[in-house]
């Protein structure tokens, strides 16, 4: 059973008639707590209404203050936050206000309202939506106020000062249609850079080569954009050698070309070709090799291979006769040699970017109480024989 402590109670009598000094008793009928004193007295000590009586004096602080007692209660204020006390925003400026974490307003002030001209929706566009009336409007016809009864001009006669020709038709003046612009059977239109877009502009057009530059291979700078019909001829010299995938091709060297045929990356090998053989130019035909390189076995002047780093190791000396071996040493990483752990030690050490330890050493085990796993959670599984058991169980009898 759980654990308990049972006072001395009643469901019947809403007051024991006797306690001991010092013993305390449970009625379920007056719902009070009482205790016995000195003289055979019976005190209630909790309860409803035990502590109504009392009159200590309570006090709050933080974010809000005051004092008061139980009986006649506590008036509060709220602490001041250091804002202005004021009405804030009107028709032309904007009540601008600082918030802390508790909800509450620190800071006020009115800021003028200032929208951008782009910022402002619907505007209109014309001049009665404006509601301008001392402009011009411009009409096919001439304004009354200028009407008079001059004649109009002619097509060899200039309009006079006292009258307005009606405007000129976009085919009169031989304009062009926005929507012929940039389509088929219209005509080309221009770019941001003021050029006419390649793809506006026929294949036999973009068909040659266009340099854009020198090229990093092994960063990609510029970057290589995929290969289109807008990109046709373009070609970049390589100034940086590198492996970057292009159209799968990865060897780039320098002063090689990467051009455009319009759907894929090609590489113009300007590095792999011979330039001569043994001095000679144009076709050249071997036709004896001299020398000591004509019968060579092995090399004329031994040689030894070194290594150095973190491995050492120096070959005995080759000619290219026969095989050579070796024995190569990993150079000392400053960890002293031994052996590190136990039953009470823990080891630490230092790797570096190689795998390699570098430094190693022990510290004593001193887990946390709390990163121990499997604890018990019973006496007996402890092992503890000086305290009372959860079965056990106090009873104080009834009145």
């Amino acid at each position: 059973m759980p654990q308990t402590l049972q006072i001395k109670r009643s469901a019947t009598t809403a007051t024991p008639p006797t306690l001991a000094v010092g013993e305390l008793a449970w009625s379920e009928v007056s719902d009070n707590l009482f205790i016995g004193e000195s003289g055979n007295v019976v005190t209630p000590i909790a309860g409803a209404g035990t502590f109504a009586r009392k009159a200590d004096s309570l006090a709050i602080t933080g974010d809000v203050s005051g004092t008061g007692t139980l009986s006649s209660g506590v008036a509060v204020a709220l602490q001041a936050t250091g804002v202005t006390a004021g009405s804030y925003g009107n028709a032309t400026q904007v009540g601008q206000f600082t918030v802390d974490a508790k909800g509450r307003i620190t800071a006020a002030a009115n800021v003028s309202i200032t929208p951008a001209w782009t910022a402002i929706t619907g505007k209109p566009t014309t001049l009665s939506g404006y509601g301008i009336t001392d402009a011009l409007d411009l009409t096919t016809a001439a304004p009354s106020a200028l009407a008079a009864s001059a004649s109009v001009g002619t097509a060899t006669t200039a309009a006079r000062a006292d009258h307005v020709h009606a405007l000129p038709t976009a085919a009169a003046v031989g304009a062009v249609a926005t929507s012929a612009v940039g389509v088929a059977n219209g005509v080309a239109g221009l770019g941001a850079d003021g050029k006419v877009p390649t793809a506006q502009l026929p294949d036999v057009a973009i068909g040659g080569l266009n340099y854009q530059g020198t090229w990093n291979a092994s960063t990609n700078t510029p970057t290589i954009p995929t290969a289109s019909s807008s990109n046709k001829g373009f070609y970049y010299k390589v100034a940086t050698a590198g492996a970057t995938n292009i159209s799968g091709i990865t060897d780039w060297q320098i002063g090689d070309w990467i051009v455009s045929n319009g759907s894929a990356w090609d590489k113009i090998d300007n590095t792999d070709s011979v330039s001569s053989v043994n001095g000679a130019t144009g076709a050249v035909t071997i036709t004896t090799i001299t020398g000591n390189a004509g019968t060579a076995t092995k090399l004329l002047t031994a040689r030894t291979i070194a290594m150095t780093g973190d491995v050492s190791w120096t070959s005995a000396a080759f000619d290219g006769s026969a095989n050579v071996t070796g024995s190569a040493t990993l150079a000392s990483t400053g960890v002293a040699a031994s052996s590190y752990g136990s039953g009470a030690l823990i080891p630490t050490f230092t790797v570096d970017a190689k795998g390699r330890l570098t430094a190693a050493g022990t510290t004593t085990n001193t887990p946390a109480w709390s990163s121990v796993t499997g604890k018990p959670t019973t006496l007996a599984g402890y092992g503890i024989t000086d305290a009372l058991s959860t079965s056990a169980a106090i009873d104080g009898g009834t009145f």
